[in-house]
């Protein structure tokens, strides 16, 4: 169970964000902006968390979901396999994600990531 493995501080759930700038204080998404930017990548959410720590070394696992066209995302999954060794895509998924009050679906890609990074 994940809520008993946070209490015995077996892992380590960090809050939600939901904007790039907060991204950028973890790490996980250093180096993207640019393309997020440049392919109108819009951050959905995120939630990292510590899966492991050893000494100076941490395994962190996040959900990223992002909006934004199709091509676009395609392209920021590829810079994330190419340019981010240490970050691994560990499973996506595309979904249509409609709002009440708008006629055009949105959409999202979930991406699962896992990173394992050095103390910075």
């Amino acid at each position: 169970n994940r809520d008993e493995a946070a209490k015995e501080g077996k892992l380590a759930v960090l809050p939600a964000y939901s904007s790039v700038e907060n991204h950028l204080e973890l790490g996980v998404l250093d180096g993207l902006t640019e393309i997020i930017r440049r392919e109108n990548v819009g951050v959905v959410s995120y939630l990292p968390v510590v899966l492991h720590k050893e000494g100076k070394y941490c395994l962190y696992a996040g959900e990223l979901v992002l909006a934004g066209r199709y091509g676009g995302l395609l392209r920021f999954m590829d810079v994330l396999e190419t340019e981010m060794p240490s970050v691994k895509i560990v499973s996506a998924g595309f979904r249509l994600f409609k709002e009440r009050y708008n006629d055009k679906p949105e959409l999202h890609l979930a991406l699962i990531v896992v990173e394992l990074a050095g103390e910075k």
